[in-house]
């Protein structure tokens, strides 16, 4: 039966008992550490394997959680067996256990089945371990059937249950073959044994192959982490010459490690020509400080300066008096400060260099490279383009934390979703109120807001081209909450509703003005329109639609809600085509991934791109037209892309067609060839989510809108493609690094 584990530290053990009998009282299971046993034989097996096969876990957190190592061990546990997690905050000692009971019973029954597959998965990869690892406990029929999906995403489960797994279908591969020798009479026995063994000499074979694989990305990793000049020689070391994922992604990776641009060893030598750190340009402190302010925040340290309290501030500059968010450090801070536009807290602590998104406590960009210790301080430049830090001996470094990423305005809107228009010329982002940013698409400047729905509507969802380049059509919900289809002319102010079905309330809508069609759908059915007279076409029924898309030949492409399907229908066609599920390049196909919903979708010359929420992943899949036939792989981009971003809500594919944008939850953004989906360069250097994305003309950066209003220029890497270029610039890195003297 499915149970729920309850972190909390000994103080809470009364408010939690009765939390328990609420939670039981609804028929939830509940396991907790009741015995309070902590740190040793007995903690780590009893309360190890109930975390590994809890169904969620509950972080009863206050103050006194975070102080407490087994209960950051115990989260720490949850994380490493990738448990869903639902945090209660216990600051507020009139805390309404009747409501947070609720909230908990809510999210466990909403739970997908994944998580508990996975569960199953990791008690039987432990029993299995650690009976030493037999044949006869290896999974078999129809569990591993449940567990092989698993393993074909990143960050699902773990390398035990990976490798449990994968014996256990080598095991099936042999037993089968074995099953078919014996089958075979006498006469032609002997050909089948030959057979038999070189089948199994091709399964010994790709084993070894894999097993290579990973052992380079296992050294690649402990290399990284070390440090990343370390991480960097670490990929150098890997064969230029190879195509394979695996070495282009560590390549990758190592670069995206945001190393110092200068730094001075103590006594303030520069120790490089150019390399000096102007103290000028930096208002270091005396002292590091215990509180910082900006946008909407305020931000204090605990006592022992081990948890950051961010309460928020209205416009008034009242602070709320309980925190808003709870920061858990890895080490006592010295230093936080604020960057001179308010929205990213920076903190230094003997262990590194971090920035957070105050308003939701997450931490963004890690700046390594150069040695830290008790007592740093930090100081940012006037623009806020670069973070230095000082040490006590003196010395000093200084990082870009952003350098691809360049914000071109703050809205105060809520985006929701955008299109190219004017020939690609601007990009328009959608409002949930209604409103349009008009963004030029080569700068990312604001060129205008247009305001002409926000009293029509009083919820805009969707967006998609007109078939004049100044023409955008908007789906919303008007003032009575009914859905409602509008024509926007960004030329002349104006919005008019358009006449559709009337049987069909629209939430989705795209558009091909190349095949002039629309394709409007309520989530159960889609009907496709003639795009100038408004005529219906023909109808599509029985697939539910989460996400929509049309390409230039009048394909009309479905992401699915809950089970994340992605199909494609045909110019002509009522029904989706036949899709086979395969894999690409080594990357494992699996059916659609349970509760996951596409929510993006972007198309190009041989492959549809979409993505969206998914338990533990991003939920991506990816349709490939080979020779008239339709081949659908799911889960490569949350393989490729590190990220721990469970939604991606944004998609672009460049004019040319040549690279696919994709922006998630975290502001991370990250970049494809559409030719083969090879990853490119990842860039997270903002904090908030990324909720649309345009092509600039030439295809060199992409314009991001962020749901918390910002708006923002990405360039785009070309040479993040090429091994051999990301050699040349791992082996730079080096040598910059080396002339600095921090290698």
């Amino acid at each position: 039966m499915a149970y729920l584990f309850i972190s909390y530290p000994r103080r809470q053990a009364e408010v939690v008992t009765r939390l328990q009998a609420l939670l039981e009282a609804r028929s939830i299971e509940v396991w907790r550490d009741t015995e309070q046993l902590r740190f040793g034989t007995a903690w780590d097996s009893r309360v190890t394997a109930a975390i590994r096969g809890a169904a969620m876990v509950v972080l009863f957190q206050s103050e006194d959680w975070f102080a407490s190592g087994p209960c950051r061990s115990e989260a720490d546990q949850a994380r490493y067996y990738h448990r869903p997690i639902v945090t209660l905050s216990a600051h507020d000692e009139a805390l309404d256990l009747e409501a947070a009971a609720a909230f908990v019973a809510g999210r466990f029954a909403a739970r997908p089945p994944e998580g508990d597959v996975v569960a199953d998965l990791e008690v039987q990869a432990a029993q299995w371990a650690e009976g030493g690892r037999r044949v006869r406990d290896l999974a078999r029929r129809q569990n591993l059937r449940r567990f092989v999906p698993l393993t074909s995403r990143a960050d699902t489960v773990t390398e035990l249950a990976e490798d449990f797994v994968r014996q256990s279908r080598r095991w099936r591969r042999i037993v089968r073959l074995a099953l078919a020798t014996l089958a075979v009479g006498v006469i032609t026995s002997g050909a089948f044994v030959t057979l038999g063994a070189y089948q199994t000499a091709r399964v010994d074979e790709a084993d070894r192959a894999n097993g290579a694989l990973l052992a380079q990305r296992a050294t690649f990793e402990a290399a990284l982490a070390a440090s990343p000049y370390a991480g960097a020689e670490a990929a150098l070391a890997e064969d230029a010459s190879s195509d394979g994922y695996t070495t282009l992604v560590d390549a990758q990776q190592a670069l995206e490690r945001c190393v110092p641009v200068a730094y001075m060893a103590g006594g303030g030598a520069p120790t490089a020509s150019g390399a000096t750190v102007d103290a000028e340009a930096f208002a270091f402190p005396e002292a590091g400080r215990a509180e910082a302010s900006g946008a909407g925040w305020y931000a204090t340290s605990s006592p022992n300066r081990r948890n950051l309290y961010v309460r928020r501030t209205d416009a008034a500059g009242a602070v709320s008096a309980a925190p808003a968010v709870t920061v858990a450090l890895d080490a006592p801070c010295d230093d936080i400060v604020a960057s001179p536009d308010g929205r990213t807290l920076a903190v230094v602590t003997a262990r590194g260099v971090e920035l957070f998104d105050p308003k939701l406590g997450t931490c963004f960009t890690e700046l390594t490279g150069a040695p830290t210790s008790k007592g740093c301080v930090l100081a940012w430049s006037a623009d806020g383009e670069r973070l230095a830090m000082r040490a006590p001996d003196g010395s000093a470094a200084v990082w870009e934390p952003h350098p691809r990423t360049t914000v071109t305005a703050h809205t105060g809107l809520w985006f929701m979703d955008g299109v190219s228009a004017v020939g690609g010329a601007q990009a328009v982002f959608l409002a949930r109120d209604g409103s349009l940013a008009v963004v030029d698409a080569t700068t990312g400047e604001l060129l205008g807001t247009e305001t002409c729905l926000v009293d029509t509507l009083t919820l805009a969802t969707d967006i998609a081209p007109g078939i004049s380049a100044n023409e955008v059509y908007v789906v919303g919900a008007d003032t009575e909450g009914a859905p409602l289809l509008c024509l926007v002319d960004l030329t002349a102010h104006t919005a008019q509703p358009v006449a559709v079905p009337e049987d069909l309330a629209p939430l989705y809508v795209a558009t091909s003005p190349e095949a002039g069609i629309m394709a409007l759908s309520d989530g159960a059915q889609t009907v496709v329109l003639d795009l100038a007279s408004g005529e219906e076409e023909r109808r599509i029924e029985g697939v539910s639609v989460s996400a929509l898309a049309v390409d230039v030949e009048g394909r009309v492409f479905i992401g699915s809600l809950g089970g994340g399907g992605l199909s494609v229908v045909e110019p002509g066609s009522i029904v989706p085509a036949k899709t086979e599920a395969v894999g690409i390049d080594g990357i494992s196909s699996t059916s659609p991934t349970p509760g996951a919903s596409p929510r993006a979708l972007a198309v190009g010359a041989t492959h549809a791109v979409s993505v969206g929420d998914g338990f533990a992943e991003n939920g991506s899949l990816a349709l490939t037209n080979v020779d008239g036939s339709w081949r659908l792989t799911t889960g490569y981009l949350a393989f490729w892309t590190p990220t721990q971003a469970q939604q991606a809500r944004a998609l672009a594919v460049s004019p040319d067609g040549s690279v696919f944008a994709a922006g998630f939850s975290d502001g991370t953004v990250a970049f494809l060839r559409e030719s083969d989906l090879c990853p490119g360069s990842t860039v997270r250097e903002q904090a908030s989510e990324v909720r649309a994305l345009a092509f600039s003309p030439d295809g060199s950066a992409v314009i991001a809108a962020m749901r918390d209003g910002t708006i923002a220029r990405v360039t785009v890497d070309e040479g993040a493609f090429d091994i051999a270029t990301l050699h040349e610039r791992l082996q730079q890195r080096l040598d910059t690094a080396r002339a600095l003297g921090l290698r």
